[in-house]
């Protein structure tokens, strides 16, 4: 029907973005899907088409865009290099400035990367979350973990670990993992025994609400 056709159209024009060499292209892209799987911007019916899309994904560009979005989402943050001194020849002058520009340029890659990883973070705690709240696409979940490249798992829980360096990153972890649980309870035992979600627990107590409270919630359904 249309509404599939436009979402089709949609996450194309998306594939279309993401794959380009610009940055501001990239952005837009995520920035876009995040919207889209936003139930309180795009409604209940597009935000739950876009997730079974990229959790299930139909045809090679929505395989592609489902990959990427997991790569970026599994990036390790790697902060910049310790500020070192000019370097000089043997004639005690300045290197040329190329030395200096590639240092630039591979400080603002890192630092797109992450934003573009926190994007994907973000819209990928939407899909879980979505997926979570209507029982019929749980298998969609358990098979989305078992054809997926990474160990995502086990990427969420170093995210949550990493909770006194990036608590936001922590955070929409936290939320993945908390539907991730009621997706695929087999997973329980590998979150529960981590034992990383206690300790962002008390990091939220003490400095962040919003992850105070959706860390208590998981635990409490770790013990059911």
């Amino acid at each position: 029907n249309s509404s599939n056709n436009n979402g089709e159209e949609a996450l194309e024009m998306a594939w279309n973005m993401l794959s380009s060499e610009r940055f501001d292209a990239r952005k837009l892209a995520l920035e876009s899907l995040l919207h889209m799987t936003d139930p309180n911007k795009s409604g209940w019916s597009t935000a739950q088409t876009m997730a079974t899309s990229l959790l299930n994904p139909n045809g090679p560009i929505q395989e592609r865009l489902s990959q990427a979005m997991l790569e970026y989402a599994s990036m390790e943050t790697i902060p910049d290099e310790v500020e070192q001194q000019p370097r000089m020849d043997p004639f005690g002058r300045m290197e040329p400035p190329s030395w200096m520009e590639t240092k630039s340029v591979a400080s603002m890659e890192r630092t797109a990367n992450t934003e573009l990883g926190y994007l994907s973070l973000v819209t990928f705690s939407q899909v879980l979350r979505l997926a979570a709240r209507t029982p019929t696409t749980w298998s969609d979940v358990s098979t989305f973990l078992d054809t997926c490249t990474v160990d995502l798992v086990g990427i969420l829980l170093h995210k949550v670990n990493d909770v006194m360096e990036r608590p936001h990153d922590a955070y929409y972890a936290i939320q993945c993992l908390a539907a991730l649980n009621d997706c695929v309870p087999s997973l329980r035992p590998r979150i529960k025994g981590a034992h990383v979600v206690e300790e962002a627990q008390l990091v939220g107590e003490s400095s962040h609400l919003a992850l105070a409270t959706v860390t208590g919630k998981l635990l409490v359904s770790l013990q059911v």
